[in-house]
């Protein structure tokens, strides 16, 4: 049972960082910022960020979108709220050196704790295959 006062679940939102997520385009910082602020305010527990270099999928009709880089984004947004959890939806482990990656995961939690992350080397294919790595 949850404790008294305590949700018995968190809910956690998914930023829009991926070129055509809102209708002007490419999500600038600002949008990204109010949206975390607003977010947090009304109680969303947890931000989310994708860690891909491009996007595609059959909504693109195979045109590959600008995605801003996801640590990046995390680190601003750990200087732009107060509490609220942040995390990468994955983290792909073949983009970075592992030991860079640490570091990045490392010095993005420092406000408190509160990185959630899911390392993942399941993209490499894929991006192999589409010609981002020899």
């Amino acid at each position: 049972m949850a404790a008294r006062g305590a949700r018995p679940i968190k809910v956690g939102l998914v930023l829009p960082t991926v070129d055509g997520t809102i209708p002007d385009g490419m999500p600038r910082w600002s949008d990204l910022k109010n949206l975390a602020q607003r977010a947090e305010a009304v109680g969303f527990d947890s931000l989310w960020v994708p860690d891909h270099l491009l996007f595609q999928d059959a909504r693109t009709e195979g045109d590959r979108l600008a995605v801003w880089e996801c640590w990046s984004i995390l680190a601003a947004l750990a200087a732009a709220t107060n509490h609220v959890e942040l995390g990468t939806f994955v983290a792909c482990t073949s983009f970075r050196n592992p030991a860079l990656l640490a570091k990045m995961a490392d010095i993005s939690h420092v406000r408190s704790g509160s990185l959630r992350s899911t390392p993942t080397g399941g993209t490499f294919s894929a991006a192999s295959r589409n010609g981002l790595f020899p």
